[in-house]
């Protein structure tokens, strides 16, 4: 799903996730851990906000609950990633970026505020989303740029463990 044309350290690492099954019977607890990704949980409600996004982003079809668990182990790896190594989105890139959606939804009747508070989402949460799209596109765009392969080789070297 979100792995397409990615790096292979954090595929790798994200089937390492240790998942408990989603719906097993249990009563549904919020705040119940479903996957740990490097020592950070991933809770029912994580992947419920989730849902909405992806819905809101791409309502066909539907994703179920794997594809959810899946793209949420991906984004705390690349996250991860990113946070370690770059690129960064800055604050006010994110601003533009609000502004123009705002601006976008006004066109159609609507707001930004309105969209996120439909989608049970708060504002950090979904600036969040944004600032995590905007980075995984330049690192793709960093990706189809062409890595040197001295620089390709330092990372596989460095990282073993990710590409067994």
């Amino acid at each position: 799903m979100f792995t397409r044309g990615m790096p292979l350290p954090c595929v790798a690492v994200g089937l390492m996730a240790l998942a408990a099954p989603l719906g097993a019977g249990e009563p549904e607890k919020p705040d119940a851990v479903v996957a740990k990704v490097n020592g950070v949980p991933i809770t029912r409600q994580d992947l419920s906000r989730l849902r909405r996004y992806l819905i809101m982003s791409n309502p066909q079809p539907a994703p179920d609950n794997r594809q959810i668990l899946d793209y949420a182990i991906n984004c705390t790896l690349w996250t991860r990633y990113t946070d370690m190594h770059g690129p960064r989105v800055s604050g006010a890139e994110l601003q533009r970026a609000l502004q123009w959606l705002d601006g976008r939804l006004r066109e159609h009747g609507s707001s930004y505020q309105k969209s996120i508070a439909a989608l049970g989402l708060t504002a950090e949460e979904d600036v969040a989303n944004i600032a995590f799209e905007f980075t995984m596109q330049r690192l793709a765009d960093k990706i189809r740029a062409g890595l040197p392969e001295g620089e390709v080789r330092a990372e596989f070297d460095a990282r073993p463990e990710w590409y067994d």
